[in-house]
């Protein structure tokens, strides 16, 4: 139910109220323990195949377990975490749990599919995190599947081989690293640009 509520605020369907300056600035001073503190905890949403029906692999999900306001969806924090430039160290903790839950799994063909945000997949340098994690962790490559949203590419637009997200993914897909547009249809990007990316 909560992955459809996420999906509907990312379409601007009807979503709770936004938070006022003062919770925003408040969960904001709060990040520093709360990355220290592994506040921050991973959910796994299994994803099944129709035909023939079986357990294709799981999607991270990350919560808050905020010690006064209890447990919080993306939607409450995500964009703070964004505005205050932490979405690469809630990214790579949430990258690492999710490959060492795959790599525990007693299937070893089972998938784990992480969302990734805007700033992840345009900085530099991600490739090589990506590939370090993986490897350190002992996850096949192919096992992993990151997921980048529509808007994170609209927002970045394609520009040629120099463009950062475009260099990056054709890097991580290099690496053997699956790719997947998440939400596509939210926004207004053709198939044809979606299809200059490998994914």
């Amino acid at each position: 139910a909560d992955m459809y509520a996420v999906k509907r605020r990312r379409r601007g369907g009807p979503s709770e109220p936004s938070l006022g300056n003062a919770a925003r600035r408040k969960l904001n001073e709060g990040l520093p323990d709360a990355l220290a503190q592994s506040q921050f905890e991973v959910y796994y949403q299994p994803i099944w195949r129709l035909a023939p029906r079986e357990l294709w692999g799981y999607e991270a999900l990350v919560r808050w377990q905020h010690p006064e306001r209890g447990l919080l969806e993306p939607a409450e924090f995500l964009g703070v975490i964004d505005d205050a430039g932490r979405d690469s160290d809630l990214g790579a903790l949430v990258l690492r749990t999710a490959c060492e839950f795959a790599r525990g799994l007693p299937n070893d063909s089972t998938s784990i599919s992480v969302n990734v945000s805007a700033g992840q997949i345009a900085s530099d340098g991600f490739p090589e995190v990506v590939a370090a994690t993986v490897a350190e962790v002992g996850l096949e490559p192919g096992r992993l599947c990151l997921e980048v949203s529509e808007r994170s590419i609209l927002d970045r637009p394609a520009q040629g081989p120099a463009t950062p997200i475009l260099r990056n993914l054709e890097r991580l897909a290099s690496l053997g690293i699956r790719l997947a547009i998440d939400d596509y249809g939210t926004g207004y990007s053709s198939l044809s640009h979606i299809l200059e990316f490998p994914v």
